[in-house]
């Protein structure tokens, strides 16, 4: 301001006026920047102050910024959504520590110390007899913040720096470490706070988190607490005797829980009671389910290819829609074949966005029909499938057999053998096979070994993965009683069609022909108001 004021007295009038009018702005925009809410408690003399973390969603692990290796425990990145919580301004004075506990650890002689120096030498299991005791004296709750609260407060909350430390790309700005530490602990709150007013989350001392130590998932995680058993804890932020590159935000490491050292400390968290849980569905990263009307629905993470026509990730259902679930939200079931675990059907396109906009409501989660491309994408089996083309020509045929192993064993002979005897019945069905060369497909060494496209999702043999006109005996059947494709997605081929965002269907259903429930079938454009007896519904989750 010294700087600013010499410089601006000296101007002309009129650029004075010029200077002032432009920075007015800037300084009312600064006052009216909100800050986070602060509450101050007390326990004998000692106080200490907690701030309001607001909840939100962020990219967890070694993004860009951080410049971490590739296999590195930082990885995968994440994402992680979290509710509003509490987390303390500063590390854990020695001066608290004795307020609570009677007196500070012995263990390494760090009596030397000055009380306004974050607590050392302290093991996990002692943090949780201090967090006990502080409890007993305050009334209320406090806790170790997760790993994902940790580093989540330490980016700036929902409005994140996106620096490589707490607050600045340069550690010694926001905190201690090896380079000007001295090789020694010292005073919180003396270097500059990350942008929620947090200090020293990075270097000073590691702190400690609730989590066990365990690899990154790469699903999303609503509030996550880590694994339910380890052997290690989490400790986070690095320390005065850490070189810069070991103190970025998502560094961690794995200690013992009785484990202690002259760096490592701890950092007081607490919930916020008032708060609701964020509006997103509770997705396990082994489960991924969400609980909706008192029904489980399962889903599967769709990743898409950077060459796909699908440009975001999401979750898609593995099944279709059942009955039992459309009757709970609507109130109501329009089929005409009816069992709570077939899929709905008899279903018009604007009957799916009514269902979809009570869902929602009910369950405050966002899901939605797929598009045209994320059903086909999915069905395909995603990336863990190839990028296939349809197989529709006698040339391609043609080429399988070109490319068929010459020797294969009595097992493989066999297996062909039964296999061709099966699809011999199809072949003279010009409504079922379209063409005859297709049967050449479902030798099995060449089923193994083909570098093209499946028939089906999940196959080339309907009816292992299809209820069809062949094999449905007239009706739909339940869910999931197909084999599922690589996704672990059940009846994209078959059973009920589906509607997508796009108005269209797509899957074909149990009263159509095999040839219609093949992926290459195009998709099917129908007024918005059209249902009928075999199509349904699936569907997607976003994030």
């Amino acid at each position: 301001m010294n700087f600013i004021r010499q410089h601006v007295t000296s101007l002309p009038h009129s650029l004075l006026i010029m200077a002032v009018t432009l920075m007015l702005p800037l300084c009312l925009w600064a006052k009216k920047t909100p800050q986070p809410e602060r509450r101050t408690f007390q326990v004998g003399n000692v106080s200490f102050t907690m701030i309001h973390v607001e909840g939100g969603s962020f990219a967890m692990g070694g993004t860009p910024e951080q410049r971490s290796e590739p296999m590195s425990l930082e990885r995968p990145v994440h994402r992680v959504i979290l509710s509003d919580y509490w987390i303390a301004e500063t590390e854990v004075t020695r001066r608290l520590w004795k307020a609570v506990m009677g007196a500070a650890p012995k263990d390494g002689g760090n009596d030397w110390l000055a009380d306004d120096m974050p607590q050392e030498w302290v093991s996990w299991t002692d943090c949780c007899r201090f967090i006990h005791t502080l409890d007993s004296i305050t009334g209320l709750t406090f806790r170790m913040p997760s790993e994902a609260e940790w580093e989540y407060a330490a980016r700036g909350g929902r409005k994140p720096s996106r620096t490589r430390y707490a607050g600045d790309n340069d550690a010694t700005l926001v905190g201690w470490v090896y380079s000007n530490s001295g090789s020694r602990t010292h005073t919180v709150a003396q270097k500059q706070p990350n942008g929620l007013g947090i200090y020293d989350m990075t270097g000073n001392v590691w702190e400690w988190c609730g989590d066990f130590f365990s690899l990154y998932a790469d699903t999303l995680q609503v509030n996550p607490q880590g694994p339910a058993t380890g052997t290690r804890r989490v400790v986070r932020g690095g320390s005065w005797d850490n070189a810069a590159d070991n103190v970025r935000l998502s560094a961690r490491q794995g200690r013992e829980q009785d484990y202690t050292f002259y760096d490592c400390g701890m950092r007081l968290a607490m919930s916020d009671t008032t708060a609701q849980d964020p509006a997103v569905p509770v997705i396990l990263p082994e489960q991924r389910t969400v609980k909706v009307a008192g029904h489980r629905l399962r889903f599967r993470l769709v990743t898409p290819a950077a060459d796909s026509l699908v440009t975001a990730p999401y979750y898609i259902a593995e099944t279709e829609v059942p009955q039992a679930l459309w009757r709970s939200v609507m109130h109501a079931n329009p089929s005409a074949r009816r069992g709570i675990g077939r899929p709905v059907e008899g279903v018009s396109w604007n009957d799916c966005c009514l269902f979809l906009a009570e869902l929602n409501n009910l369950s405050s989660c966002h899901f939605r029909l797929p598009t045209d491309a994320e059903w086909e994408y999915a069905a395909r089996g995603g990336q863990n499938s190839l990028r296939y083309r349809p197989l529709l020509t006698a040339a391609d045929s043609a080429a399988i057999r070109a490319a068929r192993p010459k020797q294969s064993t009595h097992a493989e002979r066999k297996a062909r053998k039964n296999t061709n005897a099966f699809l011999g019945m199809l072949v003279g069905n010009e409504h079922l096979l379209k063409d005859k060369e297709d049967a050449t497909l479902f030798d099995y060494t060449a089923y193994l070994t083909d570098s093209v496209g499946q028939l089906y999702a999940g196959g080339n043999i309907s009816d292992k993965v299809a209820w069809t006109a062949v094999n449905s005996k007239g009706r739909p059947h339940r869910v999931a009683t197909k084999q599922p494709n690589e996704l672990n997605l059940y009846d994209m081929s078959g059973n009920v069609a589906e509607w997508t965002a796009d108005r269209t269907v797509r899957g074909g259903s149990w009263m159509d022909a095999e040839e219609r429930c093949r992926l290459s079938t195009a998709a099917q454009s129908l007024s918005p108001a059209v249902s009928t007896p075999y199509i349904g519904l699936r569907l997607v989750l976003l994030p």
